[in-house]
């Protein structure tokens, strides 16, 4: 796995957002949302990790970037378990590597990458975030055992953005994770686009950014 990129303004940072991409991306890709991030809120440093290369069934074997293998794209598919713990691992060692830098954390991600920060903020670190972001996902509960959310990120806020028209993670996975974050009475922001397919847009950006001026 290759070093996570940093961008970060001349102020001295206080507060630390990650950003993890999608499947087959890096985080290079991601740059441009983190110079606006930055731009918007000078104190804050956005941390860019990539996946490591691996190969992906769905994809024909093909290697790619990739936070955790994907068996298929149906409700049915065998989901990669172990790869997203390992993932999230990963993720929160990061994490804990700026607790002692940052008086505020916030982790998020698109598609697979906000699978991995929504497991890692949920059952996964011990680290009291500040906010946690995902963009064309979902919570990745277990089916054979649910897991129970950890005691330290219950009272941090969640924004969740899906499309309507997402043909990869379909609106309802995404609707199903918003119920189960409120059933469990966690603070979620849960904003649905028109029109919008697997991805993100203008208006999707705008919003993140406007719940991101509540905290920062």
């Amino acid at each position: 796995m290759s070093s996570p990129i940093t961008i970060e303004n001349k102020e001295k940072a206080d507060s630390t957002i990650f950003i993890l991409h999608g499947l087959g991306d890096t985080g290079k890709g991601w740059v441009d949302v983190a110079n606006i991030i930055t731009e918007k809120f000078p104190k804050t440093k956005v941390i860019l990790p990539t996946a490591p290369t691996r190969a992906v069934t769905a994809n024909m074997g093909m290697e790619m970037p990739a936070w955790f293998d994907i068996y298929g794209f149906s409700e049915t598919s065998k989901r990669d378990d172990d790869g997203i713990k390992k993932s999230s691992e990963i993720l929160n060692k990061l994490i804990e590597e700026e607790v002692s830098k940052s008086k505020k954390i916030i982790i998020g991600g698109f598609s697979q990458g906000g699978v991995i920060a929504l497991y890692t903020a949920l059952f996964l670190t011990k680290v009291k975030l500040d906010g946690v972001i995902g963009l064309s996902c979902f919570v990745p509960v277990s089916k054979e055992k649910p897991q129970e959310i950890l005691e330290n990120n219950k009272e941090t806020p969640f924004i969740i953005c899906h499309g309507d028209s997402d043909s990869l993670i379909p609106l309802n996975w995404a609707e199903r994770s918003a119920k189960f974050l409120q059933a469990n009475d966690l603070d979620v922001k849960f904003n649905v686009y028109k029109n919008l397919p697997h991805g993100i847009s203008e208006q999707v950006i705008d919003d993140v950014l406007n719940w991101l001026s509540k905290i920062l």
